[in-house]
Formats: structure tokens, sequence, C-alpha cells
């Protein structure tokens, strides 16, 4: 007989990914739920595992002692950790299910800023190794950069998205969407990438949704659509290689996210067409990606 301690943190985390308002998530932040719940079921403590234990008995003394552990390694887990636990006692609280929240007030562990902005010489190099190595890496590579996108923004891209006018951005993160305007550059990346999706497709007699919110431009082998992680790992994949063979050194290496940072220093125009380009609605998430130093005159007497 299989026993439920309805007292362990285990069962509260479970209550809340079984939840409507887990459901209602998106499917990007119920999967990356899903694998700090499961990095949170491995955590050991002197008393067993650290999920088992009694969620009513926890302090936020324990979770600062666990951020801090966590964080001596890798600070970004913690705080995965920490944002994750936080909002299932919330929910909890507000449904009766725990008195008090106790990672609310907890210390995040400090991050490393890491923009990795690539130069333009190294852009220029990984772009026409991956358009030989895999066109669907370098489609990506492509549109993050001249559109501005982050990588979840690149991989949900669908027909809908693209108009006469240009591309009908997804911009997440509270920024605004906007239409990147076409030109031969960004319609070539289009027919490259619309091309190899309709071949797949082809290939493996997938079905096509009549709707173009659902055709997705980035597909895999079976003609799905292609999961952040997949293109985050094809992408690492072709760094590697580019290192590898001398395509760029390991210290030029960067993200995928780092193509936004280029793409937004390399906007035109003064900061306000920026800001409007990149979507941000803050002038300090702006200074965040623009890494451009404006030229101004010198001050006279």
């Amino acid at each position: 007989i299989l026993c439920i301690n309805r007292r362990s943190l285990r069962w509260l985390l479970e209550q809340f990914n079984s939840s409507k308002k887990f459901s209602d998530l998106a499917q990007e932040t119920k999967k990356h739920y899903r694998k700090v719940f499961t990095v949170i079921s491995k955590i050991e403590t002197k008393n067993g595992l650290f999920i088992e234990l009694d969620y009513a008995r926890m302090t936020s003394a324990l979770f600062q002692k666990l951020v801090d552990k966590i964080s001596e390694s890798t600070p970004t887990k913690a705080n995965h950790i920490l944002r994750y636990v936080r909002r299932v006692f919330s929910w909890g609280i507000n449904r009766g299910l725990c008195m008090t929240n106790p990672a609310k007030g907890v210390e995040q562990a400090k991050e490393k800023k890491q923009h990795r902005m690539p130069s333009q010489d190294v852009y220029d190099a990984i772009l026409a190794y991956a358009r030989v190595h895999n066109k669907f890496v370098w489609a990506a590579i492509e549109l993050a950069y001249l559109c501005r996108l982050r990588r979840v923004e690149v991989i949900t891209l669908a027909d809908a998205n693209i108009t006469n006018e240009g591309i009908v951005t997804n911009r997440r993160k509270g920024s605004r969407n906007n239409i990147v305007e076409l030109t031969p550059r960004l319609e070539n990346v289009l027919r490259v990438i619309m091309n190899s999706r309709d071949s797949k497709i082809k290939k493996n007699k997938s079905p096509v949704s009549i709707d173009p919110k659902n055709r997705f431009l980035f597909v895999n082998n079976n003609g799905a659509r292609l999961t952040d992680s997949a293109l985050a790992s094809a992408f690492r994949r072709i760094i590697n290689k580019a290192i590898q063979e001398g395509v760029i050194t390991k210290e030029q290496a960067f993200s995928l996210h780092g193509l936004k940072h280029l793409g937004v220093t390399n906007t035109k125009g003064n900061r306000a067409q920026k800001q409007e380009a990149s979507g941000h609605v803050s002038a300090s998430m702006l200074n965040v990606y623009d890494h451009s130093l404006p030229l101004v005159k010198p001050s006279e007497e």
C-alpha cells in the first residue's frame, strides 16, 4: 500500500504541480518547474531527503541555509529553487494548505551577470560555420540577431507571425511586440527554414494544422515543434565544434541570448528608436542590452 505523507514538502509541491494554476502556466514555465522539482527531490540532508521534510516546520533560516549552500557552486540553480518554492508556498497559503511562506524574505544568491555578447567578427564566423553544419541553428542565430529575440521567442515563431509587413514578434517578460520589417536577408532566412520544415513534415507525413499559429517554423526531424532545450543543445554543439576546429576560441564562446544583446547594440538610431525596436518597456532594461557608447560633443567654455 502506497503511503502518502501529506506533511512533506513533496506532497505540497505535487499538489501545486497538479493544480489548475500550474496547468494554466506557459509550457516552458511548466517544463522549467518540473526540472526544478527533480532537482529538489535529490537534495539530501542529515535527516534524509529535503523534499520529505515536514513543510509546516520549515523556516526562512532553513531555506537561507539551503540557498547559501547551493549558491557556492551554482547560484542560478539556488535562485531557481527559491523562486519555485516561494511560489508554491504562496499558492498553498491562498488555499489553506499552509500558514506561512518560509521562502519569503530569503536572500537570493548573487548571480554573475554574463552577457557574453559576441563581437561582430565572432558572430560572422559562427554564422558562416553554422550555415554549413546545421541550417536550423543558422536560421535561429540569424533570427535571434536580426529580430532581437530570446531563444524561446525564436522557436515559437509560426506562420501567423509572418506578414506582408514583416515578422510580428512574440516577446516575453513584459516586452512589447513589434513588427520587424522584411529585408532580403530576413526573407532568405524565412525561405530556408520554411522549406526545411515543409520537407520534414512531408517526409514524416505529419499532420499540418489549419491554424497558422500552430504551424511553427522550427520543427524536429519528426515534424513536431522544436523544443527550447533541443535548440539550446544544438547551439552548444555548434559552438563546441567551432572551438575544436579553431573557428573561435573558448574565450569567445557566447550564448544564443547574447545575440539579442548584439542585435540591440547594432540597431541604428537614438535610444528611443532602439527601445522601440527591442520592445523594452523601460530605459533600465535597454541599458542591459545596449552596449554601444554614445558619441557626444566636448563641453565648451
